[in-house]
């Protein structure tokens, strides 16, 4: 599940080709075959276009998608200036017959004059704007979900314990890498700044094998190809 994923524009190159493509392509030259999913949230002209994408092995079927503006806006008259964000949703079953719905989002950040410029990042998931937002993606999973497991995941741009945090935990789901993790570690950085804002988040008696260890100034061939550190768990249906 990718974040901040780009169609054409300057930051992701003006080929022919989008960023997924160029990856997907790559992990097929590497013999890893997945289908993938592009959800397009905002364009700025060419200059910058953002969006969810969510990377599905060949092995499993993805039955229905969707995708839900979460963008909350507090001044109407600037509705066209606010950067849109989205979750997507994908309705998973593997080769058992079971069924998974993977929610995939990505947070405004804390609105800047509400927790003031100069303490974001220790405000990272207070900012009401963001608890507006998250407030959405909780009702798209309560209309969108089957019943059976469900996993929400993303750049929450929220630390635990946050607002933000404890209003997803409040929704009845559990930070399952906490559960495996206790001691959390920063995911992104910022200049200096070191913090953990990205999370997975399921259903209480979701059965995780285990997490792996990706800390953003320990990711060794991944140093430097993003701010953001991935967070990879395993989970048996």
């Amino acid at each position: 599940a990718l974040q901040e994923v780009e169609t054409t524009s300057l930051r992701a190159g003006m080929g022919p080709t989008t960023q997924l493509e160029r990856f997907t392509r790559e992990l097929r030259s590497r013999d890893i075959h997945y289908q993938a999913h592009h959800f397009h949230a905002h364009s700025y002209g060419s200059v910058y276009t953002t969006g969810l994408a969510v990377l599905v092995s060949e092995r499993i079927t993805v039955e229905d998608t969707a995708v839900c503006d979460i963008t909350h806006v507090r001044l109407p008259a600037f509705r066209a200036l606010k950067q849109r964000r989205i979750a997507a949703h994908l309705r998973l079953r593997g080769s058992s017959g079971r069924h998974l719905d993977l929610f995939n989002t990505h947070l405004s950040l804390p609105a800047f004059f509400e927790v003031g410029p100069h303490r974001v990042p220790e405000r990272m998931g207070s900012g009401s704007n963001q608890v507006c937002e998250v407030g959405n993606v909780l009702e798209f999973m309560r209309d969108r979900r089957t019943g059976q497991h469900a996993v929400l995941v993303g750049d929450f741009n929220a630390l635990p314990g946050s607002d933000v945090y404890r209003q997803v935990l409040d929704a009845g789901l559990v930070d399952a890498f906490a559960v495996h993790q206790p001691r959390p570690w920063a995911t992104a950085r910022f200049g200096p700044r070191r913090m953990h804002i990205d999370h997975i988040f399921s259903d209480p008696d979701a059965d995780w094998i285990g997490f792996d260890d990706h800390h953003i100034d320990t990711l060794g061939p991944l140093h430097g190809l993003s701010d953001h550190a991935p967070k990879a768990g395993r989970i048996r249906l």
